[in-house]
């Protein structure tokens, strides 16, 4: 019968080369001994890193744990009652030979220079530091930062390297950006933060990255950065406040090549500097609301149309004067409503609800964006054929136009009794905008009043076309 299972931190499997699952599972041991590990990419949110857990099959204790050939002696005494040995080590280390820290229970033990394990007292509230520091220490790669400005700044991880800042302002007058360039004169760099925020890891040796700031409009903040590793130039990017960077396709060039257009940057910057945003319109009234994967904090208002049951959320950027914004989706708890984006900057986002809990998708009715500027307003409801998709909508002959209070309501109540006048024209110039009837068949009546004076206008009618469909029931 077995003694117990040795674990092998740096088993290396077969399938290790390539393979991109975020999850995979493998086994290694003879019988009686198996060992089933599962090997989860970025844990838990920690970027840049893999979590390996080794566990015995079949309930077998776990009588050693080897690195290699040798034998984690000083970890022997904390093996009683543990049923898994967790390890975590780069995620591009494909050998599996430089496992960072050992999890035992709640306890964590870092590798250190003279080969032992001792433990980490900093690594249970703060892993991803805890991993990155162990990247400078035993990788000599260091963590270089997005926001730093100052001439001298040390490592954001070990805090005992010096990075070097330096500053180009010559673009600042007439392109509106200035350029800081970060360079390491010992090691290398690993990965990059924003704002203590890891927001990419390099593979390769780069000791210099420079980042591009945008100073037009709101707060200047880092939109673009550069390097090169390996011989190849590499430019990311994001949207003011995202927490993920991408590969900058619009940027192929060398940065000196680059620099010889600053246009062309500028023209980057400057569209990146407004937020393009995911809405979840499942927002309750007065909460403080962060769109998905961005920092950007919302705030959610609840009015009442009139004396109706229908109530408006209106979603706006909070803090002074509030902002524009782009939307890439609309989403209500994750679930997208097709159909819906803006490149064209926002003011707002209002939701009409039959009722005022939000949470309820049965009871979106309609959705209202607010044109930057005083370009107007556009509105979508559900698709009237059938299919999980959002129409663009407005008043026949009034396109862009804010709804009046007795349209809204109108509009309102045809969506909630199920009921539409028209099918959207596939003829508009717009191809996300149909030219709709506000109300039911009866007729709208259009007046005006100037003192004591009320004219009737006009009276109006709409012939069906088609059988009306129903939307839904309430």
């Amino acid at each position: 019968m077995s003694e117990g299972v040795t674990i092998e931190i740096c088993h290396k499997p077969n399938n290790s080369s390539g393979d991109e699952s975020r999850e995979v599972k493998y086994e290694y041991g003879g019988d009686g001994e198996k060992v089933e590990v599962t090997e989860i990419k970025d844990p838990n949110g920690i970027k840049g890193y893999k979590q390996c857990t080794h566990k015995p099959k079949v309930g077998a204790k776990i009588k050693e744990i080897k690195k290699g050939d040798k034998i984690l002696g000083e970890l022997k005494q904390y093996l009683s009652g543990q049923s898994k040995v967790v390890v975590y080590l780069r995620d591009v280390d494909q050998d599996y030979e430089k496992p960072f820290l050992i999890q035992l229970g709640y306890i964590y033990y870092k590798y250190t220079n003279n080969a032992k394990w001792v433990v980490d007292p900093g690594a249970g509230s703060n892993l991803q530091n805890a991993l990155d520091k162990q990247n400078c220490i035993i990788n000599k790669l260091h963590v270089a930062s997005v926001c730093d400005t100052d001439g001298k700044n040390k490592c954001k991880a070990c805090g005992s390297e010096n990075i070097i800042t330096k500053w180009d302002e010559s673009k600042r007058n007439k392109y509106k950006y200035v350029s800081y360039h970060h360079f390491i004169k010992v090691d290398n760099f690993g990965s990059i933060r924003n704002s203590g925020h890891p927001i990419h890891f390099i593979n390769g040796k780069v000791n210099s990255i420079y980042v591009y700031w945008y100073l037009s409009t709101g707060a200047p903040t880092p939109l673009i950065f550069y390097y090169v590793s390996g011989g190849s130039h590499k430019w990311f990017s994001r949207y003011y406040g995202d927490t993920i960077w991408n590969k900058e396709e619009r940027l192929t060039k060398v940065r000196d090549e680059e620099e010889k257009t600053p246009s062309t940057i500028q023209n980057l910057l400057q569209k990146y500097s407004t937020p393009n945003l995911r809405i979840d319109v499942s927002q309750r009234a007065n909460s403080q609301y962060k769109p998905a994967g961005s920092t950007i904090q919302f705030v959610v208002k609840m009015t009442q149309v009139g004396s109706s049951n229908f109530y408006q959320f209106t979603y706006t950027k909070n803090g002074a004067g509030g902002g524009s914004f782009m939307v890439k989706e609309v989403n209500h708890e994750g679930k997208i409503l097709k159909g819906i984006e803006s490149e064209t900057p926002l003011n707002s986002i209002a939701a009409f609800y039959d009722g005022p809990n939000p949470n309820d998708k049965e009871k979106l009715l309609l959705l209202e964006f607010e044109l930057q500027g005083g370009k107007g307003y556009k509105y979508f409801q559900e698709s009237i054929d059938g299919v999980d998709k959002w129409d663009g909508y407005s008043i026949s002959g009034k396109p862009m136009t804010r709804l009046t209070d007795i349209e809204l309501k109108s509009k309102l109540n045809s969506l909630k009794n199920g009921y539409l006048s028209e099918h959207p024209s596939n003829s508009s110039s717009q191809s996300s905008v149909s030219s709709l009837s506000s109300g039911p068949p009866v007729g709208v009546i259009v007046g005006g009043v100037i003192g004591a004076l009320v004219a009737v206008v006009a009276l109006g009618f709409v012939v069906w076309k088609g059988t009306s469909m129903l939307r839904k029931s309430v």
